[in-house]
C-alpha cells in the first residue's frame, strides 16, 4: 500500500517537472509573437481554407500549406513571420519558409489573441 503511494507520488512529480516548464517555454513563445506582430510581423494562419473559414487567429492571415512559401514570396525577408496552424502543418510551414530564407516563429496550434 505504501509503495503505491510512493509510486504514484514520484510520478507526479515527474509529471509537474516536465509539463511546468514546457507550459512556461510555451508562454514565452506566445508573448515573443505578441511583441512581434505588435511590431508588424505577419500572422499567418497555414491551415486549410475551410479550416480558416471557420475559425482562426483575430488577425491572422490565410496562407495554406503547402502553398505557403509560394503565398509568401512577396513578404519582406527580413522581419519574422509568426506561424499558427495544425501543429504538423505548422513544423512543415516553418522548415519550408525557413529553407526559403524567412525567419520564422511557429506557434503551432497556440493562439496570439488580444492584439
Amino acid at each position: 500500500m505504501v509503495s503505491a503511494l510512493i509510486v504514484s507520488l514520484l510520478f507526479v512529480a515527474a509529471f509537474l517537472a516536465i509539463v511546468l516548464p514546457l507550459g512556461w517555454l510555451d508562454m514565452g513563445r506566445v508573448t515573443r509573437a505578441q511583441h512581434l506582430i505588435a511590431a508588424g510581423s505577419p500572422y499567418i494562419d497555414v491551415d486549410p481554407p475551410e479550416q480558416y473559414a471557420l475559425a482562426h487567429p483575430h488577425g491572422s492571415v490565410s496562407m495554406p500549406y503547402p502553398h505557403t512559401v509560394d503565398l509568401a514570396r512577396n513578404l519582406d525577408r527580413s522581419v519574422t513571420l509568426v506561424i499558427h496552424g495544425h501543429f504538423f502543418r505548422a513544423a512543415l510551414a516553418t522548415h519550408r519558409l525557413r529553407k526559403a530564407g524567412f525567419r520564422v516563429l511557429s506557434l503551432g496550434s497556440a493562439r496570439v489573441e488580444g492584439i
